[in-house]
C-alpha cells in the first residue's frame, strides 16, 4: 500500500485543511477496495507496476483534488485549488501592506517619510494583481492541458507518505510575497550591469539591490516548483543555498562600499524622497545577513543528511 499512501498524502496536500482528513480517509478507502476487488480477480496481490497503473487511471493528485472544488469558466478546473489560494492571500498581503502603511505614516512621516498609496492605489493595485494571477492560471491550464501534463504522469516519482513537504498556503503566500518584494526593489534606480553588480562603480546601494534581485530570482524558481512538487528535493535546497549566497554576497560588497560613500541615499518612488541613514542602520541588515548566513548552513546541514540518509532523493 506505498504507492497509496503517497498518492492519497499528495492528495491531500492539495486540498483546504478542512477537508483533508475526511477527503483522505474516503480516498484511501477506496483506493484500497479497487486494489482488493483487482487482487480478487487475478488471485494474487497487485505489483507495483499494475498499483500504479490503477493511480494512473484514477488521476492526477491535483485533478482529484480539484474535483472537491467548484469549477469556474476560466481558471482551469485542475487549477482551482491553487488558484483560490493565491486569491486569497493576495486580498489579504494589500490590506496588510495598506494597513502598514497607514501605521507608518502616522507614526514614522516627521523622521522617515515613506511613499504610501491612497485606497484608489489599493484597489487598483488589487485588481492588477487579481487579473495578473487570474490570466496566469488561465493561460497555465491551457498550457498543462496541451501538454497533457496531468495524463503523462508516473505514479513511482511520487515522494514518500512522510517526505517533507512545503504546505501549499507556504508556498503561495511566499511566491505572492516575492513577487511584491521584487516589484519594490524594481522602484530603486539602478543599471543592471556588470559593473553595478560587481561594486566596481561604487554604488553600495545599486550592488545590494541587484544581488538582492538575483536572490529573489532563485527563492521564486524554487517556491513557484514547490507549488506542483511540494517536497524538498536536493535541487531545490541547492537553489535555496544559492540564493542565499547571493545575499550573503550582495551584503558583503554594500558594507565595504558603504563605507566609503555619504550617509543619505535618494531614490525615485512616485515622488522624490530621501533618508538620513543613522549610525545605527548597518545594524538592521547586518542581522538579517547573518540569518542567511545561518539558514545557509542549516540547507547545507539537511543537504547533507539528505544525502547521507536518502542518496536517492
Amino acid at each position: 500500500m506505498s504507492l497509496i499512501s503517497r498518492y492519497v498524502a499528495q492528495v491531500k496536500w492539495y486540498l483546504p485543511a478542512r477537508q483533508r482528513q475526511d477527503v483522505g480517509d474516503e480516498l484511501a478507502s477506496l483506493l484500497e477496495e479497487k486494489v482488493t476487488d483487482q487482487e480478487a480477480q487475478l488471485g494474487r496481490s497487485l505489483t507495483c507496476d499494475e498499483t500504479a497503473t490503477l493511480l494512473r487511471g484514477f488521476g492526477h493528485p491535483l485533478s482529484v483534488a480539484s474535483s472537491y472544488t467548484s469549477a469556474g469558466p476560466l481558471i482551469s478546473e485542475s487549477l482551482l485549488p491553487l488558484y483560490w489560494l493565491a486569491v486569497r492571500y493576495m486580498v489579504a498581503i494589500i490590506f496588510a501592506a495598506y494597513a502598514a502603511t497607514l501605521i507608518w505614516f502616522y507614526l514614522m512621516r516627521d523622521r522617515f517619510p515613506w511613499p504610501g498609496f491612497d485606497l484608489g492605489h489599493l484597489i487598483n493595485l488589487g485588481m492588477f494583481y487579481f487579473a495578473a494571477i487570474t490570466l496566469t492560471f488561465h493561460f497555465a491550464g491551457h498550457l498543462l492541458a496541451k501538454r497533457d501534463w496531468l495524463n503523462n504522469w508516473n505514479p513511482t516519482k511520487l515522494p514518500d507518505a512522510e517526505a517533507k513537504r512545503e504546505p501549499l498556503y507556504s508556498s503561495v503566500l511566499v511566491v505572492l510575497l516575492l513577487l511584491g518584494w521584487f516589484r519594490l526593489l524594481n522602484l530603486i534606480p539602478v543599471e543592471h550591469t556588470v559593473s553595478e553588480l560587481s561594486g566596481s562603480s561604487d554604488n553600495w546601494l545599486a550592488t545590494f539591490v541587484l544581488w538582492l534581485k538575483a536572490q529573489t530570482v532563485l527563492v521564486l524558481v524554487v517556491y513557484a516548483w514547490l507549488l506542483f512538487q511540494p517536497h524538498w528535493s536536493a535541487i531545490k535546497r541547492l537553489l535555496i543555498m544559492a540564493a542565499d549566497l547571493c545575499a550573503i554576497a550582495g551584503g558583503l560588497l554594500a558594507f565595504s562600499l558603504a563605507r566609503t560613500q555619504p550617509n543619505v541615499f535618494t531614490g525615485d518612488l512616485s515622488e522624490e524622497w530621501e533618508a538620513t541613514i543613522g549610525p545605527l542602520f548597518p545594524l538592521v541588515p547586518g542581522i538579517w545577513l547573518l540569518c542567511v548566513a545561518i539558514n545557509f548552513f542549516y540547507g547545507g546541514l539537511v543537504l547533507w543528511r539528505q544525502w547521507k540518509y536518502n542518496p536517492g532523493s
